[in-house]
């Protein structure tokens, strides 16, 4: 059996456990969370990863930043009122 890149070769097959390993992160995503993080939910279109952050602590200060500011309130979000349409003045 010979050995290519730390993979075993049997007849060019890889086995089940070296298939698992060459998934990519979004396709892990995909297959153990149901998020397709390679296609637009507004549009359904193709998107592509153009930046990866994985620094700890830059994970931390983004994060915290985004704690510190409040989300919109529901009053926010309501639609101006308006007066009741007038029916057969």
């Amino acid at each position: 059996m010979a050995q290519a890149a730390g993979f075993s070769l049997h007849a060019g097959v890889l086995a089940e456990a070296e298939r698992r390993g060459a998934l990519t992160w979004a396709k892990r995503l995909r297959c153990v969370f149901s998020i397709d993080i390679e296609t637009c939910c507004a549009w359904g279109a193709a998107v592509r990863v153009i930046a990866s952050i994985e620094d700890p602590g830059v994970i931390d200060k983004i994060l915290s930043y985004l704690r510190q500011s409040s989300p919109p309130s529901l009053v926010a979000l309501r639609p101006e009122p308006r007066a009741p349409p007038a029916f057969g003045d």
